[in-house]
């Protein structure tokens, strides 16, 4: 499995605390689908700190709702769901 065939999908709703520890530990070759219901500054950190292979989904509903609209955004064959409070162990890899 290559890392692009991954998508990571986060739901989030101000996780400014979090996203910084998360979006540094995810490698950068993973694809990342935020869907984000915030009232902080969580998506201009994400817009920041992961500009590339990242969207940002602005999206009000539930978490389960948000994981959904981000697997229909998602692309890849694969789908992580995961949280902003996760970080991938230091040389995490797919291969």
């Amino acid at each position: 499995m290559l890392a692009e065939d991954i998508t990571s999908i986060v739901p989030t709703r101000n996780e400014m605390r979090n996203i910084p520890a998360f979006l540094g530990s995810i490698p950068p070759d993973i694809g990342l689908i935020v869907v984000d219901a915030s009232s902080d500054d969580t998506p201009q950190c994400i817009g920041e700190m992961r500009p590339n292979n990242t969207v940002l989904l602005r999206y009000p509903g539930t978490i389960a709702e948000a994981r959904n609209a981000g697997m229909a955004a998602a692309r890849t064959p694969w789908l992580v769901f995961t949280y902003a409070d996760i970080t991938f162990a230091q040389g995490f890899s797919t291969v």
